[in-house]
């Protein structure tokens, strides 16, 4: 079990740090000031199930369309979307996957109750919880 545990944990940091270096690397080829700052907090943001780095790049495309930059907004947006996410979603999996040793359909299992049970919520919730369930 604890190797699990660690899986999903490791897992989660590992993420928030990718996500932090590559949120702020967005940030700073837009020119946004302070990049690391913001680097920083999506790192942090990232750990927080359901709160997660678009509350960092969210605001950010908003804002770079009120100082009048509406090609940096789209294309904070089209990264945030397209590269972000999916280094959230399934850079975590592939991590959780390979750390504990858990086959993918039990994963793929887990995810799917979550969604039937809790609803958009459970989809989060149940990343982190499903390989728990492997002792059970």
């Amino acid at each position: 079990m604890s190797r699990v545990i660690w899986a999903v944990v490791g897992s989660h940091l590992l993420v928030a740090i990718a996500e932090g270096i590559l949120g702020g690397l967005g940030l700073w080829v837009l020119g946004i000031s302070n990049a690391a700052f913001w680097a920083v907090v999506m790192v942090i943001l990232s750990v927080l199930p359901l709160i997660g780095i678009w509350l960092v790049w969210g605001p950010m495309v908003g804002y770079l369309i009120v100082v009048g930059d509406p090609v940096g907004a789209v294309i904070l947006l089209v990264y945030g979307l397209s590269v972000l996410a999916v280094v959230d979603e399934y850079l975590r999996a592939i991590l959780v996957d390979v750390g504990s040793g858990i086959h993918p359909a039990i994963v793929l299992i887990g995810v799917l109750g979550g969604i039937y049970l809790l609803g958009s919520w459970g989809c989060s919730s149940a990343r982190s919880c499903s390989p728990c369930s492997r002792r059970l």
